[in-house]
């Protein structure tokens, strides 16, 4: 029974991409995101282009592209809004697509940069947000990329399933794309790991009473390299109350160890 009474706090957003339709080779790029959170606050990740500066896509009349984008700005920080479909012969705002996360907004928008955006060069965010080894979405992109590098085709990370309300960290999944193996994160190393951990323990239960997921478990990575205050008693903690549940926790933070332990 957990003795750590907490409310998991999760936020809904809206999302549209902003995207570069090249008319010569008919080709379509991720170019910039705007985010809408619950109360209709407005966040976007809008590149500036320069006339002088090398990018790794050669765009077509960079000073037009510079006058839309600049448009779109104004009419955000203005209206705090714009309409979906075509801006101008190469820009165009996708349709806004609704999502739930435990980030804040900051969070969110580099979440969505990092996911979505194309060009890489473009990633810049405009507001800059501190991240760590240690911040969750930092580990759940040390885990892509070690999957990318490793060639697993099947690894899936912080994705929406339709077995519980919150996206789901780490998964491996079947040919119909069904998540077999799941692990969710909480960083012992942070101050909310408590509030965190309930959330991903109620996660598990709502995966095992809606799914037919054989494999989960808790990921607490350790770095030992980090001094935290209160490590020790997270630690203590978490273990007591994952056993109250019959779930397990790795706090191995090496990539394969997280591998391993999910194909088995």
């Amino acid at each position: 029974m957990l003795v750590f009474d907490t409310t998991s706090t999760t936020y809904e957003y809206s999302f549209a991409l902003i995207q570069y339709n090249n008319l010569t080779t008919v080709e379509q790029y991720n170019f910039g995101i705007i985010l809408k959170d619950h109360k209709g606050n407005t966040l976007t990740h809008i590149p500036t282009l320069s006339h002088t500066n090398d990018m790794c896509l050669d765009l077509n009349n960079k000073p037009a592209m510079n006058y839309t984008l600049n448009k779109i700005r104004e009419r955000i920080d203005t209206l705090g809004s714009i309409k979906e479909g075509n801006i101008s012969d190469a820009l165009s705002v996708s349709m806004f697509r609704s999502f739930t996360t435990e980030l804040e907004p900051a969070e969110a928008l580099e979440s969505l940069v990092h996911e979505y955006i194309t060009l890489k060069k473009l990633r810049v965010l405009e507001k800059k947000v501190n991240t760590s080894k240690y911040d969750k979405r930092s580990i759940m992109r040390i885990m892509a990329d070690y999957a990318e590098k490793k060639g697993i085709k099947n690894f899936i990370h912080h994705k929406k399933f339709n077995l519980t309300f919150k996206p789901i960290d780490l998964a491996l999944v079947d040919k119909k794309s069904n998540p077999y193996s799941i692990a969710t994160i909480t960083s012992p190393h942070v101050d909310n790991f408590q509030e965190s951990f309930v959330t991903n323990i109620f996660t598990l239960q709502d995966v095992m009473r809606n799914g037919d997921v054989k494999n989960m478990f808790l990921h607490a990575p350790v770095y030992k390299d980090i001094k935290t205050k209160n490590l020790n008693n997270h630690l203590s903690w978490a273990k007591e109350q994952a056993a109250n549940y019959n779930l397990e926790i790795l706090t191995d933070h090496r990539e394969e160890a997280v591998m391993e332990r999910l194909t088995v």
